[in-house]
């Protein structure tokens, strides 16, 4: 008889529990935003997952967290390419819209915190983010945008 060992026992579940909620998020954001193309949805899941795995925030590390037996430097070159997606930018919308109504939903009147800043200073890069008070001191981003100022 062998035995599992406990912290390979947690690990396991949270894998498990990890790839259930990519599931959910797959078919929330499919239902919710039918104008998000299919092949972009699952490179975002990809993506998704990467991060929860990886727990790291780069298009670097995004690329290396990816499991599967293709090369880094491939799936480094394939985060690249969605985050460089036009189509994407275009669609996150959708993505926002939902994400707000998500949040706001229940709250006719919720605290939206507005941060206009720069994103690197002297380059003109200004970001505008909004976002929802959820809870005391805890606030959820619904809508950011990155504008050239010339």
């Amino acid at each position: 008889m062998s035995f599992i060992k406990k912290e390979d026992f947690a690990k396991n579940q949270l894998d498990n529990n990890t790839m259930r909620d990519i599931h959910i998020l797959h078919d929330l954001l499919k239902k919710q935003c039918p104008n998000l193309h299919a092949k972009r949805l699952s490179a975002l899941m990809v993506a998704t997952q990467s991060l929860l795995d990886g727990q790291q925030l780069s298009l670097t590390e995004l690329g290396r967290n990816i499991s599967g037996s293709v090369a880094p430097k491939h799936n480094i070159k394939r985060i690249d390419r969605l985050l460089g997606n036009n189509n994407l930018h275009n669609e996150r919308l959708d993505i926002y819209r939902w994400h707000a109504r998500l949040l706001c939903g229940a709250n006719p009147m919720p605290v939206v915190l507005v941060d206009w800043s720069d994103v690197r200073e002297q380059l003109r890069h200004l970001t505008l983010r909004a976002s929802v008070s959820v809870q005391k001191g805890s606030k959820t981003p619904v809508v950011k945008m990155v504008n050239f100022q010339g």
